[in-house]
């Protein structure tokens, strides 16, 4: 399983250099950190709080994702070993 872990986290190949971030990806970055920055701005009583909570949302992102990436890879590897296994006629 670390292979999996190692190739979703770019330490086998760089994927951020291969698969580079479109255009719409790095709006809704911006677009999300400028909601954020808004919001601390506002509360700043509760800037503990949700610089709390914006750790735990990434974190939880970044486990889906990690999830639906090891998904990913499995599904593909299914679909090679019944693309590549003898069909008897």
């Amino acid at each position: 399983m670390n292979i999996i872990k190692n190739m979703y986290y770019g330490e086998l190949f760089p994927l951020w250099e291969r698969y580079p971030d479109t255009k719409e990806y790095a709006e809704k970055t911006k677009e999300i950190l400028d909601i954020q920055r808004e919001l601390l701005g506002k509360f700043p009583d509760v800037k503990e709080y949700l610089e709390r909570y914006f750790e735990a949302h990434y974190g939880a992102a970044n486990e889906f994702g990690f999830q639906q990436f090891q998904m990913g890879v499995r599904i593909g590897t299914q679909l090679m070993l019944e693309m590549m296994r003898k069909v008897e006629k």
